[in-house]
């Protein structure tokens, strides 16, 4: 986030997902904005200049990878993601 606030000062990063308020309640800023559970990515990602999933884990691909190609959004994954399945 350092480098992109260098370059990019106004830019905001959502944090959407179930549990992000009690894991990483301390990373919230003017920058970050950590919203939680959302039901429906679509309002989300219709503003999305680019999809981050950093997926650690996780059994095929993940609903919120295709919702976000589905919206033409640019994807950052990890291999998890990506390659929706476990690790070989």
């Amino acid at each position: 986030m350092p480098l992109i606030r260098e370059r990019l000062p106004t830019t905001v990063f959502n944090v959407i997902g179930s549990g992000a308020r009690s894991m990483i309640p301390d990373l919230k800023s003017d920058q970050v904005h950590i919203l939680g559970y959302v039901p429906d990515l679509s309002e989300p990602l219709d503003r999305a200049r680019v999809f981050v999933a950093p997926l650690f884990a996780g059994a095929g691909l993940k609903g919120k990878v295709l919702d976000a190609i589905a919206h033409g959004v640019p994807c950052v994954l990890s291999a998890i993601a990506g390659r929706g399945n476990w690790p070989r």
